[in-house]
């Protein structure tokens, strides 16, 4: 079988590596005999049946050799398949597992013996676990044999510096269709003692001081903007009356650019029966809604009367909103009122302004 290990420098290959290594001895498996690895910096005092590999003895001269040895074999002997075991038995390395760190030294290069051996290594009971930074340093005619791809999250993009996860992909593609499981594997001392890597140097996530920065920002955003509502509120829309018929609108004192809600008058509960909330906009005194256009301001309060209450206004550059609460009676009959064909008293009424 073969397997790619892919990461940026100090992502936490290596320890998945060394890791994987530590959990194989222990599980005592009758699967291989031994494991040869050129992780830097490992202590192969530790296990019985791990041992340092010799990578550009093993691809370039005895890979080599045995291939030879394998077109020598196939021409002269029917079982030739047997004779290849016996002489990779006989060099040690039958049934093996290599963890082979910097995989794209060897393996950037088209070779026939390299070929041979990815179609080849799973009649001498090989395992090959290949560590490279990137993917495309290595050669596409290495990479149609493959088991899987781990690939650890970068470091930078971790959320904690507890634990490393990894994701598994079916191909070399590594699409996020291609990925068929995830990990997390936290880190050990007991594995980091093992080797000595740039994995042991702690890196810190730059998420986690921006998401910390974010934090404060909307934090002060909202507080700024509580602050705001409370010092630069302007003061309620005020209704002038000058005779008992008609009241005439007048602005606020608030500030032409003050876009501040102003405290809110007697509200109706808006459950009583037949009460609607209803936005209206004002320009100069002339005033539409959703329900109607182009009325005069004191139209609507005559109209209207008991029934019109200011909840809330909302004062704009060159407008006003005026949230009111009305019966959807009263404002029923006003919308006919205004479909309706001109008649006397209706342009008395709008002669009010």
């Amino acid at each position: 079988m073969i397997y790619y290990v892919v990461g940026k420098p100090r992502s936490g290959k290596t320890y998945w590596a060394v890791n994987m290594i530590n959990n194989l001895v222990k599980s005592k498996s009758d699967d291989f005999d031994q494991i040869y690895t050129n992780i830097g910096g490992f202590k192969y005092d530790q296990f019985e049946n791990v041992k340092k590999l010799d990578y550009e003895w093993f691809f370039d001269t005895w890979v080599r050799d045995l291939h030879d040895y394998f077109k020598k074999a196939k021409r002269e002997h029917d079982d030739y398949d047997h004779h290849i075991v016996e002489k990779v038995r006989q060099d040690g390395f039958y049934r093996s597992i290599f963890f082979c760190d910097e995989a794209q030294e060897y393996l950037s290069r088209d070779l026939a013996h390299i070929r041979w051996l990815f179609s080849y290594q799973g009649h001498l009971g090989f395992n090959f676990y290949f560590i490279t930074q990137a993917l495309g340093l290595i050669k596409p005619k290495y990479k149609y044999t493959i088991e899987y791809v781990v690939s650890p999250v970068a470091s930078s993009f971790k959320l904690s510096n507890k634990y490393s996860k990894y994701n598994y992909y079916a191909t070399t593609r590594m699409l996020r269709s291609d990925k068929y499981m995830s990990e997390r594997l936290f880190f050990r001392k007991e594995i980091f003692d093992l080797y000595k890597s740039g994995d042991k140097i702690k890196h810190k996530s730059f998420l986690i001081p921006k998401l910390i920065m974010l934090a404060f920002l909307f934090g002060g955003l909202f507080a700024y903007y509580k602050f705001s509502m409370s010092a630069f509120a302007g003061d309620p829309v005020k209704v002038k009356s000058d005779n008992p018929d008609a009241s005439k609108y007048q602005y606020s004192s608030a500030k032409k650019n003050d876009h501040a809600v102003p405290p809110a008058r007697k509200v109706h509960k808006m459950s009583d029966a037949g009460d609607q909330l209803l936005r209206i906009r004002c320009y100069d005194s002339i005033c539409s809604s959703k329900h109607f256009q182009d009325i005069p301001y004191p139209v609507l309060r005559k109209f209207f009367a008991a029934d019109f209450t200011v909840v809330n206004s909302v004062q704009n550059m060159y407008s006003i909103d005026i949230y009111v609460t009305v019966s959807s009676r009263t404002l029923d009959m006003f919308v006919d009122f205004v479909a309706a064909k001109p008649t006397k008293d209706k342009k008395d009424m709008l002669s009010l302004h």
